[in-house]
């Protein structure tokens, strides 16, 4: 510590002990460059991880919109082939969707009649490939007469595919 010169005032003392206080103070005083970074880092890790989160979000919800639509035009196209006569359901058809489908109108040619494929577009959702077989009648089957229709739709969008996939199964029995 300065040592006090006996020249000087009472005044001159008082301003050069605040003076020597203030100094010794300035080390605690605001945050060091290093204490600036580190904050930073963690609010950039932060806002990164809630980013991702928003993403996964994101998708998650597309991925849901997609499954409720292809659910939708399933049963719809389920409930058409359940009313249809029985004379009318022809065996045929596959369950296996043609990779990179992409809407076509050959898919959109009848409703049941050896036609197995069709496509629609969903509003807000895009477009559902839906397609069908129907096997039988299968021999041994009680009723004789019982044919078992499988039922597939899904979303063209890509990425979405099979994840937004809906799968049917029913069966029709002639009865007379």
């Amino acid at each position: 510590r300065a040592r006090a010169d006996p020249a000087m005032t009472g005044e001159e003392k008082a301003m050069r002990n605040h003076t020597t206080a203030v100094s010794h103070r300035r080390g605690e005083e605001g945050f060091t460059l290093i204490e600036a970074l580190i904050a930073m880092l963690i609010l950039i890790v932060g806002i990164a991880a809630i980013s991702n989160l928003i993403v996964v979000a994101g998708t998650s919800n597309t991925v849901a919109n997609s499954t409720t639509a292809a659910s939708a035009v399933a049963s719809q196209q389920m409930e058409l082939l359940k009313t249809a006569r029985y004379n009318t359901l022809v065996a045929g058809g596959t369950m296996v969707v043609p990779p990179n489908h992409t809407p076509h109108l050959q898919c959109n040619t009848g409703l049941v009649a050896a036609v197995y494929a069709w496509d629609t577009n969903v509003p807000g959702v895009g477009s559902i490939h839906v397609q069908w077989e129907i096997v039988g009648p299968l021999p041994g089957a009680a009723p004789a007469g019982t044919v078992f229709i499988n039922l597939l739709a899904q979303p063209v969008a890509p990425g979405i595919g099979i994840r937004g996939r809906a799968r049917f199964t029913t069966f029709r029995t002639d009865l007379g």
